[in-house]
């Protein structure tokens, strides 16, 4: 799987935004001793102190930052029930779609062009509809059992069954 150059930007900006999150934490959890140094000077207590926390924060930020860019590696391989001389074109002509509505019929077309699966958001990309729209029309395939959602990352497969066309 290709990882577009904005998921790449959205997990660097997570990246950053733990390391921020976690220094503000260090700094209000050590505002007191920060004072007390400021104030006083150095004192042994002050400075271990000071020493823990940041261990305890690179702690946070490195287990932060390992944790945000994973991608799912859960793949679901779902039969689709061809016969070797059916193609997904022969399918298209002979499958009748007249008992769904337009935008089902444009996904189910879309699908079968695209050998039966494909990224939620490439059907967005070649479409007139809205996201919101595309998410409902799905949703009511998915309940059909005409199609299945997996969560893969930061989108979604689409995945037709062909064998419920029928």
């Amino acid at each position: 799987m290709q990882t577009s150059r904005s998921q790449e930007n959205l997990g660097d900006t997570k990246n950053k935004f733990v390391i921020l999150l976690c220094l503000l934490v260090l700094v209000i959890l050590n505002r007191k001793i920060i004072a007390s140094l400021i104030r006083f000077g150095p004192t042994m207590s002050a400075v271990i102190e000071i020493i823990r926390m940041l261990i305890v924060v690179s702690i946070g930020i490195l287990l932060g930052t390992l944790g945000f860019g994973t991608k799912s590696k859960k793949q679901v391989d779902i039969p689709l029930n061809l016969d070797a001389d059916e193609s997904p074109d022969s399918l298209k002509d002979n499958a009748s779609l007249d008992h769904y509505n337009s935008s089902e019929q444009f996904i189910i077309e879309f699908l079968l062009e695209k050998e039966n699966k494909c990224w939620q958001s490439d059907i967005v990309k070649n479409s007139d509809m809205t996201k919101s729209k595309i998410s409902r029309t799905l949703s009511s395939l998915e309940s059909k059992g005409l199609i299945t959602r997996v969560r893969d990352g930061m989108g979604n497969r689409v995945i037709l069954d062909v064998s419920e066309l029928f």
